[in-house]
């Protein structure tokens, strides 16, 4: 039987989940001089995975899992007719200047697109009042932002601040309270004002899917079905003695109980809801520049898998209810999210969520790092970019957070012969598309690995104190001390290179300051598009990034870079196939970062392989106005669109298909509530045999298949390589190159099919496309034959040798003048001279615009 789930991906990521979040297109909202005097008339003006537990209160703990106007005849009936019959094709070009077509560039509007995310786990980055247990805190925060400012940092995420046993902040309590631990409000609002005044802004995490048991709900209703809180939490029985949730051990040895809510009531929802608002808005002024800029929801299901109608917990009920409130009390605000499953793009959030995190590439990145090979970063960046659903939606980068290995660590690069891998992990985190976020201590090469100590302690050595010193002193955090194992096995010790201190003149520190100033100065790295590059070194990943001013509301000129990571402990040499996007002629290339050494121009004889050097483990940007591609017919982005065509329907849903070349593009309805929903792509059909993921029943075997499962929203393709996808949406929708997987046809074989969601399930005969005979068992007949001639999609050839004449301009604005067109600002007596058509074919065509 496959995997379920890919095998970077849990079956059920740990409780304590996180991810990053990115902020809006809008101006920082206080001049730093304002900010700063307006803090202390803040600070004056404030009010003041699942399964059923079994246990009474103080039981032992239980260890966790987890167009109109009148007629006017011009003077020349020729030229009037000359003119109507050119209008649409200056029309297109007008609207390819003014306008480009949306989806020409899905990075060019993403939200955030120019901010660079830095995650904090506060109980570990800086101690600004020194206590007891030297722990980190908010005003060492606030102290630490000279810092991120001078490492080019925008932005910052931190994990939960509110009352909770556990030092990373998940398993809280009600979130309307900041954990004395880390100080109170007045300290975090000094934070976001002080973090404003410098252009950074600010992210909380937040919980919604549960509380800590120490909270006055589960206390009064634990045990107590008269409570007024009966119906507030997801208890499974009539006595409310067992609930929903997971008990674990903190790092100080205490047993956490986190019970889930139960959305069904509104009450709850209210509530929770309330809290996220507070601290948008926390003297509740309309003045947002103390507040923070929005929110990372840890651990998101799309629905929860169990429990009644999901305990009211879905992205359409709960998620779009939490989210509009927080727009309309400010529509700036930004949420982004951490999908549950670790497997799945996260496609399907960006309705409700203005991001995702880009899971999958995190582990593909550190495969690549790791074995010194591009082909992952290659393939899960086209998966993740084709996941993108940019009229929703983008997702924010990440290699590393607090849930895996320290990166160092996760790449190997944690010997004087590697240690430099880390400096080209900082180089595909900074060049690749997404608004990048850096997990405290990255930066400076920190070391750590999941270790085994029997608590949430596990996890310390990943999250060790941040080393600002080369020696362990204050601001550094000892929260670790709290736990003997931690302490007496932590990674980081005194002068061991990786502290900011030691890396002032120079190393790794240094590295992402000089990324992090390149994609900060270069529209085409923040905005542009990206267009994979092939070279002829396994070690090489290579892309182009194409930005055209006017593409987003930023007033930079438009630019196209060609990056080059190495991935090797060796310089290279490598050549790169730049014909896909070379328009012929010669093209000057200059770099503009790293060797200053003149680069050839690109002419038609070396396009195919243009020589480029590139150090060891290091990375090289060339500026070359090279064009962007056409788009693509169709985009894998959950949302059906022309020209699929339908080839089959019954009452359980439909099949779409579509060829464009080899690639085949397949769609049908996504898995329904208790359903696993499958797409089977046969050549011909196989004889019956066991059907998938150890479902019930007999099955004609397929070539390939997409799998969907409802309880976690996940989508994946099985036994073939699925370039664009697939993701589930309103659809479930995926491609494949035919040429690549099948033998030679002329037609393909599909069917649509949905189980129930349990291993050994039957098959929802109800729910089958084409329909079935209704006995359990999918033979070779009910699939549905496609002749792959009948799904081309139609490519317009316009033939250019033809004379299409000339057109003078001046005509065109008359003809426009004389229909009301236009606002009257044109100087219609000046001489406006005429162009060629063709030359307007060819200038739609290059922006791809038209035909293609």
């Amino acid at each position: 039987m496959p995997p379920r789930r890919p095998s970077h991906s849990p079956p059920d990521p740990p409780p304590p989940p996180i991810s990053i979040c990115p902020a809006q297109e809008n101006e920082r909202i206080s001049p730093a001089v304002r900010a700063l005097n307006d803090i202390h008339r803040k600070r004056e003006a404030l009010p003041h995975f699942f399964r059923t537990i079994n246990l009474k209160r103080g039981a032992k703990a239980l260890p966790a899992t987890r167009p109109s106007g009148e007629n006017v005849m011009l003077a020349n009936t020729n030229a009037r007719r000359a003119i109507a019959a050119a209008l649409p094709i200056a029309t297109a070009l007008l609207t390819a200047v003014i306008a480009p077509a949306a989806d020409a560039n899905p990075f060019a509007n993403q939200p955030k697109a120019d901010e660079v995310f830095y995650h904090i786990m506060p109980i570990a980055w800086r101690e600004g009042i020194p206590d007891t247990f030297r722990y980190g805190d908010l005003v060492g925060m606030r102290e630490g932002l000279p810092y991120l400012e001078d490492l080019g940092v925008t932005a910052i995420w931190m994990n939960p601040i509110f009352p909770s046993p556990a030092y990373h902040g998940y398993q809280h309590d009600r979130a309307d309270l900041i954990n004395p631990w880390f100080g109170d409000e007045s300290d975090l609002i000094d934070l976001n004002l002080a973090a404003h005044a410098l252009g950074i802004e600010i992210y909380l995490d937040f919980v919604v899917y549960g509380i800590n048991w120490e909270s006055m709900w589960f206390q009064d209703a634990n045990e107590n079905p008269q409570s007024q809180y009966d119906d507030w939490l997801a208890f499974d029985d009539p006595t409310n003695t067992a609930f929903f949730g997971y008990v674990f051990q903190t790092w100080t040895g205490d047993s956490v109980g986190f019970v889930n809510w139960d959305h069904r009531n509104p009450l709850v929802t209210d509530m929770v809801t309330s809290w996220a608002e507070k601290w948008l808005d926390p003297n509740e002024d309309g003045d947002f520049s103390d507040g923070v800029d929005g929110y990372r929801l840890d651990h998101v299901w799309v629905q929860y898998g169990f429990g009644p109608d999901g305990w009211g917990y879905n992205i359409d009920d709960f998620w779009a209810t939490w989210h509009d409130r927080l727009r309309a009390l400010n529509p700036n605000v930004f949420t982004f999210a951490e999908q549950h499953d670790w497997g799945s793009h996260g496609g399907e959030y960006l309705e409700q969520f203005d991001a995702a995190m880009t899971k999958p590439f995190e582990f593909a990145a550190r495969d690549a790092l790791y074995n010194e090979n591009a082909a992952p970063l290659y393939g899960q960046m086209e998966a993740t970019i084709n996941a993108m659903r940019p009229d929703e939606g983008t997702f924010v980068g990440i290699i590393g957070d607090h849930d895996v290995d320290r990166l160092a660590s996760a790449i190997g690069a944690d010997t004087p012969a590697t240690e430099r891998r880390a400096e080209a992990a900082a180089a595909v985190l900074m060049l690749q598309p997404f608004p990048p976020i850096i997990y405290y201590g990255d930066e400076i090469g920190m070391l750590g690995r999941k270790a085994n100590y029997g608590s949430d302690a596990d996890d310390i050595p990943m999250r060790e104190p941040f080393k600002w010193r080369a020696l362990e002193r204050l601001p550094m955090s000892r929260y670790h001390r709290q736990n003997d194992l931690a302490r007496t096995n932590q990674y980081s010790s005194n002068f061991d290179g990786r502290s900011v201190e030691e890396q002032q003149d120079g190393g790794l520190l240094q590295v992402y300051k000089g990324l992090i100033d390149l994609r900060r100065s270069s529209p085409a790295l923040r905005r542009g598009h990206y267009h994979p590059i092939a070279a002829n070194d396994s070690a090489v990943w290579a892309f182009m990034r194409s930005y055209h001013a006017g593409e987003a509301p930023i007033p930079d000129d438009g630019q196209t870079v060609v990056a080059v990571v190495n991935l090797s402990g060796a310089n290279i040499q490598t050549t790169l196939d730049l014909s896909p996007y070379f328009p012929g002629g010669a093209l000057p290339a200059s770099r503009i970062a790293t060797d200053p050494a003149p680069l050839a121009d690109v002419t038609d004889a070396n396009a195919s392989a243009y020589p480029v050097s590139v150090p060891a483990y290091g990375y090289t940007v060339v500026e070359i106005d090279l064009q962007r591609p056409p788009e693509p017919p169709l985009r894998i982005d959950g949302s059906l669109d022309a020209p699929y065509v339908e080839v089959a329907t019954s009452s359980g849903g439909s099949i779409w298909a579509a060829l464009d070349g080899t690639t085949l593009y397949v769609a049908t309805q996504p898995a329904s509530d208790g359903r696993d929903r499958f797409m089977m792509v046969a050549r011909e059909p196989g004889a019956l045999g066991a059907t998938v993921w150890a479902k019930s029943g007999q099955l004609a075997a397929p070539d390939a298949y997409i799998g969907n499962e409802v309880d976690n929203g996940w989508s994946g393709w099985f036994d073939a390589v699925a370039p664009g996808g697939p993701v589930s949406g309103t659809y479930l929708e995926g491609s494949i190159d035919l040429g690549a997987q099948f033998a030679p046809t002329d037609t393909v074989y599909l069917a649509a099919l949905s189980y129930f969601t349990g291993d050994g399930d039957p098959l929802d005969s109800q729910l089958q496309v084409p329909a079935g005979n209704g006995d359990g068992d999918v033979t070779a007949d009910e699939y549905v034959e496609v002749a792959l001639a009948d799904l081309v999609i139609d490519a317009c050839e316009p033939d250019l040798a033809e004379p299409f004449g000339v057109l003078d301009i001046g005509d065109v604005v008359a003809f426009l003048q004389a229909f009301s067109i236009g606002d009257g600002r044109v100087d219609f007596a000046a001489p406006m001279g005429v162009f060629d058509i063709a030359d307007v074919i060819e200038f739609l065509q290059r922006f791809g615009a038209g035909c293609p």
